[in-house]
């Protein structure tokens, strides 16, 4: 198959979750089918980390603490739910290693992720915003794509 460069492919969360898995900080070189799972953008569980520090004002450490205020659980959950949502091949207990928490903690905060957002207006306007970032992190084709499928 022929190799496509990080300028001529387009990665998209909702077409391709599954590219998601193995990401680190920076842009590797090529992208292949055959290796798909290769690393192409900065998207990694700390920079999501990061992203929810900085949109719920909440420091890094409080999320991976363990004090069980209202907005720092919230930040968790929203942690939790965008790592899943980005880094879909990641087991529940890799995404929980990474801020000190099991697998079943994830699950618990993942599922009522859904229900917060339909709830408290304030969270979905912080986890959208968080989203948001998050999203551009995705690398797209700057090209007219007309020339793909005319």
């Amino acid at each position: 198959m022929d190799d496509k460069t990080n300028s001529d492919i387009e990665i998209s969360l909702y077409s391709f979750p599954g590219l998601a898995p193995l990401a680190q900080d920076k842009i590797c070189g090529t992208l292949t089918i055959e290796d798909a799972n290769c690393p192409i953008y900065g998207l990694s569980f700390r920079t999501i980390l990061q992203e929810v520090s900085e949109v719920f004002e909440i420091s890094e450490d409080l999320i991976k603490g363990r004090n069980r205020e209202h907005a720092i659980i919230c930040a968790r959950t929203a942690y939790f739910a965008l790592t899943k949502q980005f880094l879909p091949a990641y087991t529940l207990a890799k995404i929980g290693k990474y801020v000190n928490r099991d697998h079943s903690t994830v699950y618990h905060n993942w599922s009522k992720h859904n229900d917060w957002m339909e709830v408290y207006a304030e969270y979905a306007e912080l986890y959208n915003r968080v989203e948001y970032r998050c999203s551009k992190y995705f690398i797209h084709d700057k090209e007219n794509k007309d020339h793909i499928n005319p």
